[in-house]
């Protein structure tokens, strides 16, 4: 069931005068010395944990003390990356969390997706899962402690369709789903998943449609000894308690990841055990049970897989972290899995850990926030008696570029309305605006980047947009129409396309023009005309006209573009509006207003004096 004439796209202008080999091939090693053990090298979590735009990371690690009793300990350090240089994580200004041997650690927008994202760590000892709220001002704080069930495994996403992601967690033969309905995990599971024979590592994925709509409804994939099984989404808040596809893997799966391998919009699966890798390919939202390929590689045994761009074709390369060396195989890109020769291989590893490394986590991350992935490995190896534990760091040593976009999704089902396109804000200092692309295809044959033609540019901070010319229909529709989005920084560099998201929906031709003047009178030469007074205290109105209906985003930021409030977002009938900006909690200073509606943006300025 190989996928054949699967298609991936590619930026050639992106590509011209790269080095051929991406990452660094020795790494970054760092550990902290803690109770006679170097630690970090079990969980792995890369998240910004203060206010600055780069990725942090949190480690942790659990051994027997020679007593049979465990210890261990986990730690964050900080990425305080200058402009220009290669990244560099401090271990003496690290954080110690609580006396916790962390076996996993994960990231998710557990508040909300207008909060940073909050820390998951799983333990086994104590058995327990501990939430941390993080609020970007360095420390992790008020952890949430769930101690009712034995918890090893977690991960969080999207279940029901809100904006709070929910939590699955296993332990023992039991999936447990935490499912968050207002901004908290609550203590007790939603609901309980028997797996029978033990219900290992745990993930959610959108596995059943095709570039859905919303990043909701994801389905839970759990390894279960040879096996991965796959639960499918109710659509109710609920998930189903016996799989649909049960992945026979023919011994214990170590690790896998799921992305889209061959851009044709469903999720594939990659696992491996300590001998092979193992790649199924999600045909139209079914798999077959047993592998479409299988490969090794020399003696090497596997511990951990990862799935990221390494070359930036468009299309995710598959890093593995071995005993004695790291190696990345390249995409084919033509839907018949990996070329089983290495395109990069790391020095070997047992140069660092006396007999090699043992993988933990593995995790591909722009730690240097310009769009150049690294190679970031939670690792264990040293002689007997005396481990070491470490998080080490295979650098992107590419030119730098900007950022592709992050959690771009197209939402809006209700009939009549439009789509709503939405991505997380790019946080390079030179950010400049949003390239917003559309393709129409006349059948179901999956977009290529020359299908795609740009519909609308979004000014930075923005990040929504409204294509007013397609409405969600329930009966039919004229085109496939599908969306992706890229940023730009002010010296006109590019990122990469967003992935391809498509929408169901009737393509209205004859209303261009008209989706290009949706505001009428609200579009003076001076756009902060629509805020008077100005300069105001403590408050000021903020005016606009809509000749019809439209979805409505107003937001205010500060001059660091940070979002300080959100006065509307939904939608707004036709007609004068006026929305008032209190800022008796702010200081005095300069506050940007953006107005969008439909395909119409405004940017004011507004001057806060007190």
């Amino acid at each position: 069931m190989l996928r054949k004439n699967a298609t991936c796209f590619c930026v050639l202008a992106l590509l011209a005068g790269l080095p051929a080999y991406a990452l660094d091939q020795g790494p970054d090693v760092y550990n902290y010395y803690y109770s006679n053990f170097y630690f970090f090298g079990n969980a792995l979590c890369l998240e910004r944990i203060d206010n600055d735009a780069y990725l942090d990371v949190l480690g942790g690690a659990n051994y027997e003390d020679g007593w049979g009793n465990m210890t261990g300990n986990s730690r964050y350090m900080f990425n305080d990356t200058p402009s220009g240089n290669l990244c560099r994580f401090d271990v003496s200004t690290g954080v110690n969390l609580e006396y916790i041997p962390a076996h996993q650690a994960n990231s998710g927008y557990i508040r909300g997706t207008n909060y940073p994202r909050d820390i998951v760590l799983s333990s086994s000892d104590p058995d327990a899962i501990r939430i941390y709220s993080n609020t970007l001002n360095g420390i992790l704080t008020n952890p949430q402690v769930l101690t009712d069930y034995f918890r090893q495994w977690n991960d969080l996403g999207f279940i029901d369709n809100n904006l709070y992601e929910d939590l699955v967690a296993s332990g023992g033969n039991s999936v447990y789903y935490f499912r968050n309905t207002n901004g908290a995990i609550p203590s007790t599971p939603y609901q309980t998943i028997n797996v029978s024979g033990g219900a290992g590592q745990v993930q959610l994925h959108n596995m059943n449609a095709q570039w859905s709509p919303t990043p909701q409804y994801e389905e839970l994939i759990v390894a279960n000894g040879q096996y991965l099984k796959i639960y499918l989404n109710l659509g109710n808040g609920s998930l189903a308690t016996s799989p649909a596809y049960s992945l026979n893997f023919g011994s214990a799966v170590g690790d896998f990841a799921v992305t889209d391998l061959n851009r044709d919009g469903y999720r594939d699966v990659v696992a491996c055990d300590l001998d092979y890798i193992k790649v199924w390919f999600n045909d139209d939202g079914e798999f077959s049970s047993s592998p479409d390929q299988s490969f090794s590689y020399g003696y090497e045994m596997f511990q951990q897989i990862a799935l990221g761009e390494y070359n930036y074709d468009g299309c995710p390369d598959l890093a593995v972290g071995g005993v004695e060396y790291a190696y990345i195989f390249q995409n084919n890109a033509d839907g018949s899995g990996f070329n089983t020769t290495p395109v990069w291989t790391s020095h070997a590893l047992n140069q660092w850990y006396g007999l090699g490394c043992g993988f933990n986590e593995l995790v591909f991350a722009d730690l240097q926030n310009y769009g150049g992935y690294s190679l970031v490995g939670a690792a264990v190896g040293g002689e007997p008696g005396t481990p070491v534990s470490s998080i080490i760091v295979f650098r992107e040593i590419r030119d730098p570029r900007v950022c592709p976009i992050k959690y771009f999704s197209v939402m809006d089902n209700e009939p009549g309305h439009h789509p709503l396109l939405t991505w997380d804000p790019n946080t390079e200092a030179d950010m400049a605006r949003y390239n917003v692309y559309r393709a129409l295809m006349e059948d179901e044959t999956p977009p290529v980047h020359e299908d795609f033609e740009l519909l609308a540019v979004v000014q930075h901070p923005d990040t929504s947009y409204l294509d007013s010319t397609v409405t969600v229909h329930t009966g039919y529709d004229n085109y496939k129409i599908w969306y992706a989005v890229t940023a730009e920084d002010d010296s006109s560099n590019e990122s990469l396309m967003s992935e391809f998201i498509r929408f169901w929906g009737y393509y209205e031709e004859e209303s261009i023009g008209e989706a290009q003047s949706l505001i009428s009178a609200v579009q003076p030469d001076n756009a902060e005309d629509m805020a008077m007074p100005n300069p105001f205290n403590p408050a000021t109105s903020i005016s606009f006209e809509l000749r019809d209906a439209s979805f409505v985003r107003l937001d205010v930021y500060d001059t660091s573009g940070r979002l300080v409030a959100e006065l509307a977002n939904g939608w707004c009938d036709a007609g004068s509006h006026e929305v008032v900006f209190d800022g008796s909690g702010l200081s005095s200073g300069i506050y940007l207003y953006h107005l969008t509606a439909g395909s119409f943006n405004a940017t004011g300025k507004m001057v806060l004096l007190k």
